[in-house]
């Protein structure tokens, strides 16, 4: 293979196929999610007899920066991989790994479309078995699921309790289960150890297998996150924002609309779709769906209030968000519905609804080692109506997000930290917990302003902000931020 031209700044991560190949799927999706336009290509090349990887990956120059080699160096890490970057090489290690070294690889696969085909084809170059085995996990309850699942989004893995009869590596196909789930949360995870037992959750083998006794060890998996998933997240953290007031954005609302969970039904397309309503006003709602009907049309909708009271009446469809938007805007994919006016019946029962609605206050975490900046931003945050709580480093502030279930609206958060830094409290929060709708502001004081440009936008920060700016301009921008 060919040196590249000085329009690409490559990068190399080398690791064993046994104990990383499934880890893969969610950093190259997250790479490919934060440095999108254009998106770098991606190879796998392999050595079946020693079962050595080389992930090529191929970033457009304009992507070259500081940031894009510390989460480089970061995700190495996570995969326990080695990092080439070839520019660093001398001149004549750099020719020798282009014209030699990439091409000593038998097994090659690009993986520039659909990355979990060109997993599995890489697999069977490899001769590698898929593996992987199913599980069904029994909660006690769904809050119990949820509190699991919040867990796993801010530690990166899902704690199960039993024996472990799997090896460290072996790909799960999970049935998460509950009482009241209407259906079991399907997700993919990876075996890394043992842990001791988690109260709240039995264990069982798929395919109508007895449940595992309990041991004093038990499992951590590591999930790749998906719709699903996000999906049941998001209505999580809905739940715990309900009641939250939304200003009218830009005087385009004539209402101002509520964060609810309420379950919602409209016919479209000839069948019957049963959603949740994120937010809610007088005038129309927000449906959490990814297959909504068409733009403009006309609808009949169905709204199931807390009290029992199943409220009907047309709607039109006024706005969508497809789940490749959602994905790029850290939201949820949907529709924005209008009601029909003139329907009084209807009106009135919403009208009920809202009045009976206690109110809430947006909810901060504010996440900075420095102790002073921490303090004047909650006090100025606090006098602004917002509720605030603080965190020292990354660690403490997933440690509090997950304790609230995402319970969070927005996320202020310094970029160096001792610990989890912002940039891998960003990551982790924007890859492990899509769809929550968490506005996320960076704070820095090291940052060039192009740095802190390439922070903004999919996958990063709602806000940028320069440490020294002043503070009631800091108030300003996250009030802002968060519509008010």
């Amino acid at each position: 293979m060919p040196e590249p031209s000085a329009a690409l700044h490559d990068f190399a991560i080398v690791t064993r196929a046994e104990a990383s190949l499934d880890l893969l799927t969610e950093v190259i999706a997250g790479l490919r999610e934060r440095w999108s336009k254009p998106p770098p290509s991606i190879e796998l090349l392999g050595r079946p007899d020693s079962g050595e990887v080389l992930v090529l990956l191929r970033f457009p120059i304009v992507h070259s920066s500081a940031e894009l080699r510390r989460k480089m160096e970061r995700e190495a890490g996570r995969l326990h991989a080695g990092l080439i970057e070839p520019r660093l090489l001398a001149p004549q290690e750099r020719k020798l790994f282009y014209a030699e070294r990439l091409a000593s690889y038998p097994a090659r696969e690009d993986a520039n479309e659909d990355l979990r085909i060109a997993l599995r084809a890489f697999r069977a170059r490899m001769g590698l078995s898929g593996g992987g085995a199913a599980l069904a996990v029994r909660f006690d309850s769904e809050d119990d699921l949820a509190a699991a699942c919040a867990r796993c989004a801010t530690e990166g893995r899902l704690r199960l309790p039993g024996v472990r009869p799997f090896p460290e590596g072996t790909v799960l196909a999970l049935s998460l289960q509950a009482p009241g789930l209407k259906q079991p949360l399907n997700v993919q995870g990876r075996v890394l150890a043992p842990v001791l037992p988690i109260v709240g959750a039995r264990l069982s083998t798929e395919e109508g297998a007895s449940p595992t006794p309990f041991a004093q060890d038990g499992l951590r998996v590591q999930l790749e996150p998906d719709d699903e998933l996000n999906g049941f997240l998001a209505r999580y953290a809905a739940r715990a924002r309900t009641g939250q007031r939304r200003m009218p954005e830009g005087g385009r609302r004539q209402h101002p609309r509520f964060d609810v969970l309420l379950e919602v039904a409209f016919d479209a397309a000839a069948r019957l779709h049963e959603e949740y309503a994120t937010n809610l006003g007088r005038g129309g709602l927000f449906v959490r769906t990814a297959s909504p009907p068409p733009l403009r049309s006309r609808v009949r909708l169905r709204v199931k209030l807390p009290d029992g009271v199943v409220a009907e009446t047309d709607a039109e469809v006024v706005h969508l968000v497809s789940v490749e938007e959602a994905r790029q805007q850290g939201t949820s994919p949907g529709a924005g519905l209008s009601f029909a006016t003139g329907d009084t019946l209807f009106m009135r029962a919403i009208e009920s609804f809202l009045a009976s609605v206690p109110g809430r206050k947006p909810r901060i975490l504010v996440a900075d080692d420095d102790r002073l900046l921490r303090e004047v931003l909650r006090d100025a945050l606090t006098a602004a109506g917002l509720l605030v709580e603080v965190a020292a480093d990354g660690n403490e502030a997933l440690r509090r997000i997950g304790a609230h279930l995402f319970g969070f609206d927005a996320l202020v958060v310094d970029l160096l930290m001792p610990g989890l830094d912002g940039y891998c409290l960003i990551d982790r929060v924007r890859q492990l917990a899509r769809e929550l709708e968490l506005k996320i502001a960076v704070l820095s004081g090291t940052s060039t302003p192009a740095e802190l440009e390439l922070l903004h936008g999919p996958g990063g920060a709602d806000e940028v902000i320069a440490k020294g700016t002043p503070l009631e301009e800091i108030v300003a921008k996250i009030l802002h931020m968060l519509g008010r």
